[in-house]
């Protein structure tokens, strides 16, 4: 990934996020190297990660020295420098996350929650932080903000299981404000969609990727879309709404993608059957004749999804279609398969590649666990 600074003063903060980028991309680096990939001088250089050394963000190693000179150094990230806390709430869980800078996952949890209220939300993450970072081996200091992944218009559901007052609280609710007053840390938000494909593009396989869209498969169905290195939002950060996008079917209940593709509906056509899920783990666990249900449902899940590929890769281009979220991983091999099979015979130019998201059934607590480090650490996005 080529990444570039600015050489002046008042874009230090700038030059100081996209060092640190260079470095936890593609370190160790010496400092010759870091100014090669970033374009700042070695000046600058020696500056910026003088800062970020004493900031405990990155490490200096030295190697073997040669005949002659001094010892050479090298730059690393320093993964425990510092930690983002992740927080996904939906319609049947709320999970906690907490990552290092590296992208490791030092700690998390998950509960299944049936349409959690707000008070809900609070009373978990108030109970669980502080396992979390017992677990994780760290203090409340390292943790340098929390994100929260959520669906949009979370209270706004117009479903039957989403009617009682306390879940509709949502609709009136500021989760940032709601957290900030309880946690005490800097509270970033983002739609689950696009959580799940920051944390792909950030510590996934994304970061050597430019232009790709995510798949975000749970109750419901949405996007992420990257293109340029960068979340694209749209006009009004409604981007990637993939489970809007009107299908035709023979069945007139069946308007839209997310009406044929979400755990949803895969829940309620094993339901017919007799088959109650009361949590996604349960779908690991199925017998021979309730796959067959679940094999029928990939099969339209694919064809549809191989459709709407279609219209994307056409409108943007994108190398990859990753696919993750709360179904198993399993089943989104399958999925993936499907597609793939499907699609060389709806385009007419070579289709773009179809991968089980490397961060799939965690992605979107993940994601919203980098969305501190990205706010606060690595390069500032701009809209494209």
């Amino acid at each position: 990934m080529e990444l570039n600074g600015a050489n002046l003063e008042h874009a230090r903060d700038h030059n100081q996020r996209v060092t640190l980028q260079a470095i936890r991309l593609n370190g160790p680096l010496s400092r010759a190297d870091l100014a090669d990939l970033t374009g700042l001088t070695l000046p600058s250089i020696a500056n910026i990660t003088k800062r970020l050394i004493a900031a405990g963000l990155i490490t200096e190693e030295t190697l073997r020295a040669g005949a002659r000179g001094q010892p050479a150094k090298r730059i690393a990230i320093n993964a425990g420098g510092g930690m983002g806390l992740g927080i996904n709430i939906d319609r049947d869980h709320v999970s906690l996350a907490v990552i290092d800078l590296g992208g490791a996952v030092r700690a998390e949890v998950s509960e299944d929650v049936n349409y959690p209220a707000p008070d809900d939300v609070v009373a978990l993450v108030m109970h669980h932080l502080p396992l979390l970072l017992r677990q994780a081996g760290v203090t409340r200091k390292k943790l340098i903000g929390a994100g929260v992944a959520i669906p949009d218009e979370f209270g706004a559901l117009e479903l039957p299981e989403a009617s009682n007052a306390r879940f509709k609280a949502w609709a009136t609710t500021n989760i940032r404000t709601l957290l900030s007053e309880k946690i005490k840390l800097p509270i970033f938000t983002e739609n689950d969609a696009t959580s799940a494909a920051l944390g792909e593009l950030q510590f996934g396989l994304g970061p050597r990727e430019t232009d790709f869209f995510y798949v975000f498969l749970g109750i419901g169905l949405g996007g992420g879309l990257v293109l340029g290195g960068k979340p694209y939002r749209g006009a009004g950060g409604r981007s990637g709404e993939l489970g809007f996008m009107p299908v035709q079917t023979d069945n007139p209940r069946e308007k839209c993608l997310a009406d044929i593709v979400s755990l949803n509906v895969l829940y309620r056509r094993l339901a017919r059957k007799g088959v109650a899920i009361r949590s996604h783990g349960e779908l690991g666990r199925l017998t021979d004749a309730q796959r067959v249900i679940a094999d029928a449902w990939i099969d339209d899940a694919a064809m549809q999804l191989a459709r709407a590929f279609v219209s994307i890769a056409c409108i943007t281009n994108p190398t990859t279609f990753y696919l993750g979220g709360r179904l198993p991983k399993p089943m989104l091999g399958m999925l993936t398969e499907k597609i793939n099979a499907r699609l060389p015979k709806l385009m007419r130019a070579v289709p773009p590649d179809v991968r089980v998201a490397s961060r799939a059934e965690d992605a979107a607590v993940l994601g919203a666990a980098v969305l501190p480090i990205a706010a606060l650490l690595l390069p500032v996005e701009r809209q494209i």
